[in-house]
């Protein structure tokens, strides 16, 4: 992980919500990551904190296992708390693949913008694959399935060690973190497709809303090769809070993380450590490790600490969090929303989500939306109560009337179509939506709603399927994220070497059909 100068002007207005301290902050430091990588993924503390994958894949015990500590409470009185893994008689314990798996579906349920209150999600496996950076095929479904319910039949039994935020004390209870159901089903169509579904138990669940999370940085995570790495990152920043120290008795920290084996050294769990330490060290999260008597103390990188607490304050104010859920309503995808919010600020954002409202014949209004909290579309009333609408560019001398089927270049070379829509080819029509139909499975529903709501299947030849798309900013965004796997789907039926033909209103759509659908 790497981190530049922001190159913001030192007059730029703070954001709503945010103080001069915040602010300074944020002008310091910021990452060099692509802004959909930023999204802040909510991962449960107690599960952060406590020991519940083994570190060895190798090992799959079906034998509990257990974390015990002493607790002094503010009554004076000694509690001795633990925490014990229970694995599947079938399965085994969770090891390091499991591990990944739990932060994948994690970052599932913050990319849809949050846990739902029932606690329960849909999901494919190909969209957990993909958070998980692997290729898709029957091996990488069947580990993908098998991990899922390994994690599914895993008990834990909590002796005062786990602290639920909405009963505000440390429980004892038993429970496993999720269910999973399978399902593959067929629709009208009578092609089969899977969706499968996910269910939190109420434990987490009622911990999930009382904010009793950790802000878990899946960029960070995601870079590092050592189970054990991601291991001491997860339960280093649990424990930090927010401060740049925390430190830990060798044999303590073993059984913490848990390591594999046993220790009679100090200096053989040192050695173990070795290779995780540098790695934590070269992505830019720990400054330094250092010993001292028995034990191992980390110091977090200052530039690493800033960003965390200022990106974590400013998320947890309320005008924050409000500006966010009303992005998502507009079906924003929930990371998008997030980026949105934290670069442009509250105001910014609230004054185009109600400013949509009013908008005029829009194929895409998320779209709409984004692109205009980005390129900051000018707005003019044309007369009459809630009539606002949408100028585009900033230069004055730009504004026209808009009128039906009219299409208007903005300063960012995106065009964008009023009214009328290009006439449907019914040959096109009926091989698009087979298309859609094979790629339902892998796109999840608010995206495809969104995204192809407003495209219009054009022109069909032997070797391209053209489509019409209402602006430039759609035409770019479903090139760049989904042109290779429509294409793919496309191939099944016209020939191998078919292409997608993304065109933007009423261009004429043969003009390219010679090519491999490369936009023109």
């Amino acid at each position: 992980m790497s981190f530049k100068k922001d190159g913001r002007d030192k007059g730029d207005h703070l954001r709503s919500g945010e103080s001069k301290d915040q602010k300074t902050l944020f002008d310091t430091f910021s990452l060099q990551l692509d802004p959909q990588d930023l999204v802040p993924v909510f991962a449960e503390g107690n599960f952060e904190e406590h020991p519940l994958f083994r570190m060895s894949s190798q090992e799959r015990t079906v034998r509990a296992y257990s974390y015990e500590w002493a607790y002094n409470a503010e009554d004076g009185l000694l509690l001795r708390k633990r925490w014990t893994v229970v694995p599947s008689g079938q399965y085994g314990a969770p090891g390091p693949a499991d591990q990944d798996v739990f932060v994948a579906v994690m970052e599932l349920v913050a990319r849809r913008g949050g846990l739902p209150e029932s606690g329960e999600i849909e999901f494919s496996l190909n969209e957990l694959l993909k958070v998980l950076r692997k290729s898709r095929g029957g091996k990488s479904y069947e580990a993908l399935k098998e991990s899922l319910l390994r994690i599914a039949f895993t008990g834990i039994e909590s002796h005062n060690s786990f602290y639920s935020a909405s009963m505000k004390s440390y429980i004892e209870d038993t429970f496993r973190i999720w269910d999973v159901r399978f399902a593959d089903y067929e629709p009208s169509g009578g092609t089969s497709t899977s969706r499968h579904t996910l269910k939190f138990h109420d434990v987490f669940v009622n911990n999930y809303f009382a904010h009793y999370l950790k802000n878990l940085d899946t960029n960070l995570y995601w870079s590092l090769k050592s189970p054990i790495a991601k291991r001491l990152y997860r339960l280093i920043d649990q424990k930090r809070g927010q401060g740049r120290f925390w430190g830990q008795e060798f044999f303590e920290l073993a059984r913490q993380i848990p390591l594999t084996g046993s220790y009679k050294y100090s200096s053989k769990i040192k050695e173990k450590l070795k290779s995780p330490h540098v790695e934590l060290e070269r992505v830019g999260f720990l400054q330094s490790v250092s010993y001292q008597g028995g034990r191992v103390v980390y110091e977090v990188t200052e530039e690493y600490s800033r960003q965390r607490v200022v990106r974590e304050s400013y998320r947890s104010s309320p005008e924050h969090i409000f500006a966010v859920e009303r992005l998502i309503s507009e079906n924003v995808r929930g990371d998008v929303a997030q980026s949105l919010v934290e670069e442009y600020g509250v105001e910014h954002c609230l004054y185009y989500a109600e400013a949509l409202v009013v908008q005029q014949n829009l194929s895409n209004p998320a779209g709409w939306l984004i692109e205009a909290i980005r390129k900051g579309y000018a707005l003019v009333d044309r007369g009459g109560e809630n009539s606002t609408t949408q100028v585009i560019g900033e230069d004055p001398e730009q504004v026209s009337s808009l009128d039906s089927g009219e299409a208007v270049v903005d300063e960012g070379g995106y065009a964008t179509t009023r009214g009328s829509l290009p006439d449907t080819d019914p040959e096109a029509l009926e091989v698009w939506e087979k298309v859609l139909e094979d790629v339902s499975e892998e796109i999840n529903a608010p995206s495809l709603r969104v995204w192809f709501e407003g495209t219009v299947p054009v022109a069909l030849s032997a070797e391209t399927l053209t489509i019409s798309v209402p602006n430039g900013f759609a035409r770019d965004y479903i090139e760049e994220r989904f042109k290779d796997l429509l294409e793919a789907a496309l191939t099944n039926h016209l020939s191998p070497t078919s292409g997608l033909e993304i065109v933007v209103g009423v261009e004429d759509p043969t003009h390219n059909t010679d090519k491999r659908g490369d936009a023109g």
